[in-house]
Formats: structure tokens, C-alpha cells, sequence
């Protein structure tokens, strides 16, 4: 998953390849994968469809929710519930917001829980946003 975003149509850029390799640590490997999964879904965009929420918004957007989802009373589960993003969203830009994280990723619909919970992709996502945060 992290390196599908270096992929091209069955062919892998040299360069991203090289950029890849000298990756260091887990958080350079994720700041990598949450730039490319951007710049991949900002190129399906058509001009009439630009994403609402930019890169940094979007982290920020994440690390806040990252650090409500931890200080609740059940720190080490991972569902968020669309109560947080109720609290950190206007209503009319939930939806669009969970779809975007979905397209990069990030979150994912919670199949084992109440209907509309979702949770990151990895818990690993989750500590680098509120982190980042």
C-alpha cells in the first residue's frame, strides 16, 4: 500500500524509485505516501472538482481527530465516529472530507462497528498525525 503511489501504470518512475530507497524512517515513508496519494487524486480531479482541503489542512485535520480518537475513554481503539468529525467539520464537509481520506488511504469504513464509524488505515497512521499535530 505505501509504495502504490510510486506505481504508473505498470511502469515505476526512476527517480521516485531512487527518492523511495533513501527513505529513513516511518514518518519520511509516511509524509511520502500522504504526498503522492494527493498529488495522485489532484490529477483525477477535473478543473470543476478541485479537493476542498488542501494538503496541510488535511494533516491538520487528521492530527486533530488523531489526538480526540487517543484522549476518549477508550485511548487504544481506532474508530472514529462521525461525532468527531461533526465536532472539527462543518456538516455540509463530512462527507467530502471522509471520502477524500478514504481515496488517499487513510481511513476506512469500520465494518465490525455502528454504521458511519471509521477508523485509519493503520494504527501506525494514526500516532504519525497526532504526532505531526
Amino acid at each position: 500500500m505505501l509504495i502504490s503511489p510510486y506505481k504508473n501504470n505498470h511502469q515505476q518512475k526512476n527517480h521516485e524509485l531512487e527518492q523511495l530507497s533513501k527513505i529513513s524512517s516511518t514518518e519520511e515513508l509516511f509524509d511520502n505516501f500522504i504526498i503522492k496519494s494527493y498529488e495522485r487524486e489532484q490529477e483525477k480531479q477535473d478543473s470543476s472538482a478541485a479537493i476542498s482541503f488542501d494538503l496541510d489542512e488535511l494533516k491538520q485535520i487528521l492530527g486533530q481527530i488523531s489526538v480526540l480518537v487517543m484522549s476518549d475513554e477508550h485511548p487504544d481503539d481506532n474508530y472514529i465516529s462521525l461525532h468527531i468529525f461533526n465536532q472539527l467539520l462543518p456538516q455540509k464537509k463530512v462527507g467530502e472530507f471522509i471520502n477524500l481520506c478514504q481515496n488517499l488511504y487513510l481511513l476506512i469504513k469500520s465494518v465490525t462497528t455502528e454504521q458511519n464509524t471509521y477508523r485509519f488505515c493503520h494504527l501506525l497512521l494514526r500516532e504519525y498525525f497526532a504526532f505531526r499535530y
